[in-house]
């Protein structure tokens, strides 16, 4: 009796494991993975605006943003040192966090200089432009080359 009762136990995990997976797989669950990512990037988008627009619309930053609507580009540069200045005086942990998970951040850093350039000019990006940061100063010790980044 204790064999068939190990063994119907064994079956149970399998079985729950299996319906687990397939949970994984539907779209509802999907979706709500989608909508947490969503948010956790708005998140992180709220920070970068924050960074970058700190003073209502003055400081080196918008100074940068506002030269490159001038100059018809589409990227702006974003020193690390002043992202962890920042951090410093704010409590964040954004330099850290964008050099340790650049594929989830440098898109919510692009989202936020998009959303203040919308704002500064609303008829200088059409609707899926896109504009970038290009990250500059020390990169700690981490030796990365911008295409690792990526």
């Amino acid at each position: 009796s204790r064999g068939n009762h190990c063994h119907s136990d064994a079956a149970a995990r399998r079985s729950k494991r299996a319906s687990e997976r397939e949970r994984e797989r539907t779209p509802t669950h999907a979706a709500s993975k989608m909508t947490e990512q969503a948010e956790v990037r708005r998140q992180w988008k709220t920070q970068f605006i924050d960074f970058l627009n700190p003073d209502g619309g003055h400081g080196p930053h918008m100074d940068a943003i506002r030269k490159m609507i001038v100059d018809k580009k589409r990227r702006v540069n974003v020193d690390l040192a002043d992202l962890r200045n920042h951090d410093a005086s704010n409590d964040t942990v954004l330099a850290r966090s964008l050099l340790e998970r650049p594929t989830e951040l440098l898109p919510a850093l692009h989202d936020a200089i998009a959303d203040i350039v919308r704002t500064e000019d609303p008829k200088y990006l059409e609707p899926l432009d896109q504009v970038y940061a290009s990250l500059s100063g020390s990169f700690g010790f981490q030796r990365v080359s911008p295409r690792e980044l990526l």
